[in-house]
């Protein structure tokens, strides 16, 4: 094994990097994490004129809408997809400092952005990485895990929630195995499920009826619901179908591929007017993008095997 040594400098403007030939940043996220906002009451009460307005708005909403707003599941996610995320942080290096960059994207529990960025030609070298929420003794140190295999990514996160939901130092089996987990899914006629074993039904079928067009190619898929045989989805590839959907999606096969790649955020694309939607049902769009998760990997993967023309740059 060969030993180096590391170099940590405070950066300066006037610092010599004649000697470096590379940069690192080990710190940044993408859309794929979600950042909670728990501590945020305590930031909010440092600010006397902000913390009255958001405290008397917190009230009201609990009076009169018997709603307890708990900040500790509220969160947001970044708008940045891998690869824009990846782009931004490798560019400042090559701009501000003139060095080889490289970049270790490590969202909150999850490695999604680098599997993504692991399957394109440009960023293969990009390391599989997470920034690991591990419990410790009644709180939570947020620890970096780098250079994960692409191959076993997905095993080490199992191992980390496992611990994650009964840390301790002796552990044996599986550390949900005997333990009623509470629902994390409920679907619109009351039915619920907690994440574990094959995903049900009415949640693969959460979205339908649903109804994509791509206008350049005037082409148009419907998904409905499909209770016979061993499939719950149906496909009609017809602009004249007789499903009324519920959810459409209209746009470009170019922002589709975009989108599907990872490249664009969706919630950008409608702001844009890049994608369009056409919604009987609210709750349907807000259903339909973290259920189409699946969807958008097989197709990185499918782009990647058999169609290489349609990879981004």
């Amino acid at each position: 094994m060969n030993h180096c040594s590391t170099h940590v400098l405070r950066f300066r403007k006037n610092l010599d990097r004649k000697p470096w030939r590379s940069a690192v940043s080990l710190h940044s996220h993408t859309m794929h994490s979600r950042e909670y906002l728990g501590r945020l009451p305590e930031y909010i009460s440092r600010i006397p004129i902000a913390s009255h307005l958001i405290e008397r708005e917190v009230g009201r909403i609990h009076l009169y809408r018997h709603v307890v707003v708990d900040f500790r599941r509220v969160y947001w996610t970044p708008p940045l997809s891998a690869r824009e995320a990846y782009r931004l942080e490798a560019g400042q290096i090559e701009q501000n400092l003139g060095l080889s960059p490289l970049v270790s994207l490590s969202d909150h529990d999850n490695v999604e952005a680098g599997l993504h960025l692991s399957m394109l030609q440009e960023t293969s070298h990009v390391p599989v990485s997470v920034e690991w929420s591990a419990p410790y003794e009644g709180t939570v140190f947020h620890l970096g895990v780098h250079n994960l295999p692409a191959s076993d990514a997905n095993s080490w996160m199992e191992h980390f929630r496992r611990f994650t939901a009964k840390p301790g130092r002796k552990r044996r089996g599986s550390s949900l195995k005997g333990r009623k987990v509470a629902p994390k899914y409920r679907g619109p006629n009351g039915e619920t499920w907690a994440g574990r074993g094959a995903r049900p039904r009415w949640l693969r079928a959460a979205a339908a009826p649903l109804r994509i067009e791509f206008t350049d190619l005037n082409l148009a898929v419907n998904v409905s619901r499909d209770e016979r045989g061993r499939h719950c989805l149906r496909w009609d590839f017809s602009r004249r179908s007789k499903v009324h959907p519920k959810l459409s999606l209209s746009m470009e096969s170019a922002v589709a591929n975009r989108v599907f790649q990872g490249r664009e955020n969706p919630a950008i694309a409608i702001a844009r007017g890049r994608l369009r939607t056409s919604v009987e049902d609210a709750g349907a769009a807000l259903r339909f993008f973290p259920a189409a998760k699946p969807l958008f990997s097989r197709y990185r993967e499918l782009v990647a095997e058999k169609y290489p023309h349609l990879a981004l740059d």
